[in-house]
C-alpha cells in the first residue's frame, strides 16, 4: 500500500514539476516579447530623433535629441501589425500548451494512482495464496499426524495381541510338559516337533 501511495506521489509531482517547468518557459517567452513590443519601437525612436532622420515619418525636420511623433505612431503602427501578431501567437501557444501540460500533469497522476491500484491487488493476491497454501499445508501437517498416531496405536495393539498369544502358548506348552505320558497322549517329543512345524 505504501508503494502504490508513493508511485502516485511521484508521477503527481513529475506531472508537476513539468507544468511549472514548461508554464514558466513560455511565460518567460511571453514576457520577453512584451519587453520586446516596449523596447524596440521606443529604441528605434530615440534612434531616429537622435540622427535626426525624418524618412518616412512625416514632413517635418526633428532636432537632435528629441523623438519623432510621427514616427512614434508609425511605429505603434508597426508594433500593432507584427509585434501584436506575435503576442497573440504567443498568448494562443501558451494557453494551448498550459491546457496540454495540465492534461498532461493530470493523466500522469492518474496512471500513478493506477500503478499503485495494481500493485495493492498484486500484493493482496499474493497475501491471499500465501495464506491459502499455508491453510493447506497446515492440513496436510495434521493428516499426517493422524495417520502417524493411528498407525502406532494399531501396532501398538497388534504387539500386545502378540505377546497375549506368546504367553498362552508357553503356558499350553507347560501344562503340557507336566501331563503323564505312560502309553496314553502324544509324547513330549512329538509335541515339541509338533511345536516346531506350526512356527516354522
Amino acid at each position: 500500500m505504501v508503494r502504490g501511495s508513493i508511485y502516485g506521489g511521484l508521477f503527481g509531482l513529475l506531472g508537476g514539476v513539468i507544468f511549472l517547468l514548461v508554464s514558466g518557459g513560455l511565460w518567460g517567452a511571453a514576457h520577453i516579447v512584451d519587453m520586446a513590443a516596449i523596447s524596440i519601437p521606443s529604441m528605434v525612436a530615440i534612434i531616429v530623433g537622435n540622427l535626426g532622420v525624418h524618412r518616412g515619418f512625416g514632413s517635418m525636420d526633428f532636432p537632435i535629441g528629441s523623438i519623432p511623433i510621427n514616427g512614434i505612431s508609425a511605429l505603434m503602427m508597426w508594433e500593432r501589425e507584427h509585434i501584436g501578431g506575435i503576442k497573440a501567437m504567443f498568448s494562443l501557444l501558451s494557453k494551448l500548451s498550459l491546457g496540454l501540460l495540465f492534461l498532461a500533469s493530470v493523466l500522469l497522476a492518474a496512471f500513478g494512482f493506477m500503478k499503485g491500484q495494481v500493485f495493492k491487488a498484486e500484493k493482496a493476491r499474493d497475501l491471499y495464496w500465501q495464506f491459502e497454501i499455508a491453510k493447506a499445508s497446515a492440513r496436510a501437517q495434521r493428516e499426517l499426524e493422524r495417520q502417524r498416531q493411528t498407525a502406532n496405536a494399531a501396532e501398538h495393539q497388534a504387539q500386545g495381541v502378540i505377546l497375549a498369544l506368546e504367553q498362552k502358548l508357553t503356558k499350553m506348552e507347560e501344562v503340557n510338559a507336566v501331563l503323564p505320558t505312560a502309553g496314553c497322549g502324544i509324547e513330549l517329543e512329538r509335541v515339541r516337533l509338533l511345536n516346531k512345524q506350526a512356527g516354522g
